[in-house]
């Protein structure tokens, strides 16, 4: 049985998700909001899409699926795509994939989030208020 699962979102057309810091801190926002009961533990992203990392089990995360694309769709006014959802094997592989999370940006060439909005870094250096 997998520790978790990690879910790519992505909007339809290939459209920046959220292209400024009120977007982006809307979008961990949206996201911690319809996870906070699913297992959510790290969210990331920096351009078309976003990654929501997840310990519930199948259940839970096609729940968190639905939600977070109603959620995305009105917080950001996009029109959601197809998600995709992998699993996270164990403890080592959650390590490795929380940090792959946080560092969207420098993996994609963006360097339109110095202050890491886009991420539940923040969140879990107790920098934002009132998130995770």
């Amino acid at each position: 049985m997998p520790l978790g699962h990690q879910v790519v979102l992505r909007a339809k057309g290939g459209r920046v998700l959220a292209p400024t810091d009120g977007a982006r801190r809307g979008l961990v926002g949206a996201l911690l909001c319809v996870g906070r009961d699913k297992g959510i533990f790290g969210v990331g992203t920096a351009d078309t899409h976003a990654h929501a990392l997840l310990a519930g089990d199948k259940a839970q995360v096609g729940r968190f699926v639905h939600d977070a694309k109603l959620a995305l769709s009105a917080t950001l006014e996009l029109d959601m795509g197809e998600c995709r959802v992998t699993e996270v094997r164990d403890i080592w592989h959650a390590e490795q994939v929380l940090a792959y999370v946080h560092r969207q940006d420098a993996h994609h060439g963006v360097a339109s989030d110095p202050c890491r909005e886009a991420t539940t870094l923040p969140d879990l250096l107790g920098l934002r208020w009132g998130q995770l």
